[in-house]
């Protein structure tokens, strides 16, 4: 035992261990392995301090993205995004147009195909335009929570995920809709924050610009929009900023329904794609399990029945009015019918936003002569940075927990905002139509509570954390056993 003591106070550096028995030669190198992850980790954390860390990480992120923009560039628009570049060319035509597609996306492409040309690559180039704005509320954001340190943890966490990369360079709406319930959190923040007594009329605007753009990029976010402003009132009584956002929203949101009105000469809440989609998530045929299968697949594809087909084609030649109704009569009928089903699929849709995103993997199957190993690699890069992320935010709840805060800690309203926005904006598509890639913008709320977990040096209770692990590693692997038409 003396020995050993010894041992672990003097490392030895240089001196030769042969002679002394193997265990203690294990515990002593196993000491100086241990100092040396100690000593990097507290570089790396004195090196996030510091401005240099932003640049190399912005600078990694923005190379990846324009190699992809280079690799796509012969690649045509695909699914969604052939729809809303569709859109946007008729908003700068003046052509008349159906709403069947939210406004948001291509109201961001319409300035600048009216500039440099209704070219691909100026869509895949405003998509990283886009993602440099979400850098920039992600680290704006989780600084002012936590400071530089944190907030470059969660620049890195999402420069090289995948699934954020294809959507940097993809006119598609997850990552606007990303950072548009970044700007609700940091403006809601404000709200909260500003001392009694002051001003909160800017921090209203801001939220009620964020909060209309949002609904307009996704008309579900509706329940964020009033959610949103409810819980600053009810948390810190901040009555003028609530209602000033709300109604800014309203206005913003009013605009466009009075401007699609004008064009389609019929009241639209913004688009037909609520409508339709509740119905791909709900209709007699739809999967218990694959719940979004129908919005991304298409008659004769595997999965789809003949049957959805016809129904899904004869709805399709009613008039838009009739159309919407009929849509939402059938799912109505369908949930009073078997409203067993309906909970066995809004349970199917709450497992899918938590399990890994494979759109990525999948788009380069499809889409591109990716092998694949590739493939592969992609995909298991997706999961690790979703699972890393979703721990981390965990983490940090529990190191709250134990901590002389309590649950909440010293950042409560961050806290309270940000899984109140997550929970808001998710409850729709857990009632309606879930697509797997549809969560993205709640891994991005996630990513600032996962970069203040990085940046802390206190420990979670590790029983909870490991429960926790454990199950979300299950549903990793049974969505992968799924996805792979094992199960």
């Amino acid at each position: 035992m003396f020995l050993a003591e010894r041992l672990l106070k003097e490392p030895h550096a240089g001196a030769p261990l042969k002679g002394l028995p193997k265990r203690y030669v294990m515990m002593s190198t196993s000491k100086g392995a241990i100092d040396a992850f100690r000593r990097v980790s507290g570089q790396t954390r004195h090196w996030a301090d510091t401005p240099g860390w932003t640049v190399v990480v912005l600078a990694v992120g923005l190379a990846i993205r324009l190699a992809a923009l280079t690799w796509l560039a012969p690649q045509p628009l695909t699914d969604d995004a052939v729809d809303y570049h569709a859109l946007a060319l008729a908003l700068i035509s003046g052509e008349g147009f159906e709403a069947d597609w939210p406004p948001g996306l291509p109201l961001s492409l319409a300035p600048f195909y009216w500039i440099l040309g209704a070219k691909i690559w100026v869509a895949r180039a405003v998509m990283v335009g886009w993602w440099l704005a979400f850098c920039a509320l992600l680290f704006l954001l989780t600084r002012a929570a936590g400071g530089r340190r944190a907030a470059n943890f969660s620049l890195a966490l999402f420069a090289a995920y995948p699934v954020f990369v294809l959507f940097s360079v993809a006119p598609l709406t997850p990552l606007p809709m990303a950072a548009s319930l970044l700007a609700v959190l940091w403006s809601a923040l404000a709200c909260t924050r500003a001392a009694p007594g002051r001003p909160t009329a800017m921090a209203g605007l801001l939220l009620g610009a964020a909060l209309g753009y949002a609904v307009l990029i996704r008309p579900s976010s509706v329940t964020v929009m009033f959610g949103v402003p409810a819980i600053i009132y009810l948390r810190r009584r901040r009555l003028a900023a609530s209602a000033l956002a709300v109604a800014l929203a309203l206005a913003i949101v009013g605009a466009w329904v009075g401007y699609a009105h004008k064009v389609t000469g019929r009241l639209v809440l913004v688009s037909d794609a609520n409508a339709r989609n509740l119905y791909y998530g709900n209709s007699p045929w739809t999967p218990l399990y694959r719940t979004w299968w129908f919005g991304s697949h298409k008659f004769p594809e595997g999965g789809v029945p003949e049957a959805f087909a016809r129904e899904l084609e004869r709805i399709n030649q009613l008039p838009p009015k009739e159309r919407d109704a009929t849509f939402v009569s059938g799912v109505l009928a369908q949930i009073r019918a078997r409203p067993d089903l309906f909970i066995l699929r809004s349970l199917a849709r709450v497992r899918t936003f938590f399990a890994f995103d494979s759109n990525t993997a999948s788009f380069l199957r499809r889409q591109t002569r990716a092998r694949t190993p590739t493939i592969l690699a992609v995909l298991v890069c997706d999961a690790v940075h979703f699972g890393a992320i979703v721990m981390l935010a965990i983490a940090l709840l529990l190191s709250r927990w134990r901590g002389e805060h309590g649950l909440l800690g010293s950042h409560g309203d961050l806290v309270v905002l940000a899984l109140g926005i997550s929970l808001l904006y998710a409850l729709p598509y857990w009632l309606s139509f879930a697509h797997p890639n549809y969560h993205v913008p709640v891994v991005a709320v996630l990513g600032v509570l996962a970069g203040l977990s990085l940046s802390r040096t206190d420990r979670p209770n590790r029983l909870p954390l490991i429960v926790v692990g454990l199950l979300l590693l299950l549903i990793q692997l049974e969505w992968a056993l799924d996805m792979s038409g094992r199960l």
